[in-house]
């Protein structure tokens, strides 16, 4: 796949789709979203595991202190973590965690979501749910990354938390 053709699959939507279906719309992602079968295989496999906690911390805290990580599907996107970030990611899966920084770079926005109405969005400029495959039990299935985006550009992109979802990618 080239990279044109890369870049056209990932615009699958331009219609802003409502907030609490992102879960839903993980459901419809292709193992070809990512690139080749085999690509998105290897894509998928984690580098620290969960049962590595110390591990787990360390990574959170290295991300934190060497400022952004980067996407490779947009070469515009860097998100950094606070300490609130890290918290909440070590409330989720710790394999997430861990490897915040390997999905936040494989991760694609193949849609985007309006604001949820019920939180206070007034210092953010958008919400985004970015999606990248992991390896769960023998399965590929996607996980969602919410990355804040603020107004003040001072307070830059945050990555706010990552979750799986339960379903396989296909």
């Amino acid at each position: 796949m080239t990279d044109n053709e890369k870049h056209k699959k990932l615009n699958f939507q331009k219609k802003i789709l409502s907030y609490d279906t992102s879960n839903i719309m993980a459901k419809e992602l292709k193992i070809e979203d990512w690139g080749e079968p085999y690509e998105v295989v290897k894509m998928a496999e984690m580098k620290i595991t969960k049962s590595d906690q110390k591990g787990t911390k360390a990574a959170l805290e290295r991300i934190r202190k060497t400022g952004k990580i980067k996407n490779n599907n947009d070469e515009t996107l860097f998100a950094a973590l606070s300490g609130e970030s890290i918290k909440k990611l070590l409330n989720g899966d710790w394999t997430v965690a861990a490897n915040i920084d390997q999905l936040f770079a494989n991760a694609i926005e193949p849609w985007k979501f309006e604001f949820k109405p019920n939180k206070d969005n007034r210092d953010l400029k958008e919400r985004k749910y970015l999606y990248s495959p992991i390896n769960s039990a023998g399965k590929i299935v996607p996980v969602k990354i919410t990355v804040f985006v603020y107004k003040k550009p001072e307070n830059g992109t945050r990555i706010y938390s990552g979750e799986i979802i339960d379903h396989e990618i296909k």
